[in-house]
């Protein structure tokens, strides 16, 4: 797991074209001992713009969130 920060985010609908982009970049194979490898994430987004912005409440929301939209992806 990791973590991205990024600035001017304000809401869900402008982080959703980028979170698109960093899951399509995922699936570019990736060549390993002579065999290609590809993988695929899920990624949640969590939002500081207001409450309780705290890093451990932020990381909680991401996580949440990324466990929902597995749920949410086609089997």
């Amino acid at each position: 797991e990791f973590v991205i920060l990024l600035k001017h985010v304000a809401d869900l609908e402008a982080a959703e074209p980028i979170v698109e982009r960093l899951r399509i970049a995922t699936l570019a194979p990736i060549a390993l001992g002579g065999t290609a490898i590809t993988l695929s994430a899920t990624i949640g987004v969590a939002l500081s713009g207001g409450g309780d912005a705290s890093q451990e409440h932020l990381i909680a929301a991401a996580d949440e969130d990324m466990y929902a939209r597995k749920r949410r992806r086609p089997k």
